[in-house]
């Protein structure tokens, strides 16, 4: 177990110019979660409108709601507020995987692989990842050796590489859709390791600070990689708080 249950912070509703869209609700199904919503219940409609888009949520532990029984994870949360704002139906299907980093992610966009498929066919897709990425540098910081007026720079490598990840990321999606009308929703963390009294407890009083610094680098990174122009895409990002 990698990451315990961190909250992007999402502004309400995105207004999607290049397409109407529309929610879900969560049915298991494997890995993924599938279903759909009416504009109104919080429960699946005993007879649902025909899904009118598809929506996909990739990513981390966040848009997959590890560590979190009982709780709505963020894509079908979002579904949700669409289907309110626009009173279509969509179908959405959540690919988030705990643990994953951005390079996992692009690697399932990879031609011929279950995931890239179902970003194919999907409208709407948003993208939640990047935190994971900085795991293999905590351990130096811990230890006292990240270096840097701010102890910090062993993680500074990660942030260039986040950011031409989530550049291919975009591009990849692009491509997968192939001139298509398509919009894309980047979310932000709240932080990128665990905070509050567990970061705390675990890492040491003054982790909190040093995280909140990483998170907000890791927000700029992202809002740094441009969508590849390929395709008629509207890229909306939103930053979370730190």
């Amino acid at each position: 177990m990698r990451r315990a249950s961190f909250k992007p912070l999402v502004a309400a509703v995105v207004v999607l110019a290049a397409v109407g869209v529309s929610a879900c609700s969560s049915v298991t199904a494997s890995t993924a979660t599938i279903g759909v919503f009416t504009a109104f219940g919080a429960h699946p409609a005993r007879a649902p409108m025909t899904p009118q888009w598809s929506m996909v949520g990739l990513g981390d532990s966040i848009p997959a709601g590890y560590a979190c029984p009982g709780c709505t994870p963020f894509p079908e949360l979002y579904g949700r507020q669409l289907t309110a704002a626009t009173g279509s139906a969509v179908a959405v299907m959540n690919l988030g995987v705990g643990g994953w980093t951005s390079a996992d992610l692009l690697r399932s966009l990879d031609a011929g692989q279950p995931d890239a498929q179902v970003v194919a066919a999907s409208e709407v897709v948003t993208v939640t990842i990047g935190a994971n990425d900085f795991y293999p540098a905590l351990h130096t910081y811990l230890a006292g050796a990240c270096g840097g007026a701010d102890d910090l720079d062993c993680f500074t490598p990660v942030l260039p590489q986040l950011s031409s990840t989530l550049s291919a990321i975009l591009g990849r999606v692009s491509e997968l859709r192939v001139g298509q009308p398509t919009a894309v929703l980047v979310t932000g963390y709240w932080d990128v390791f665990p905070d509050g009294d567990v970061a705390a407890a675990v890492y040491g009083p003054q982790f909190s600070a040093a995280s909140a610094t990483l998170t907000r680098a890791a927000t700029q990174s992202s809002r740094r990689s441009p969508s590849a122009p390929a395709a008629p895409t509207s890229t909306c990002s939103r930053r979370s708080r730190a």
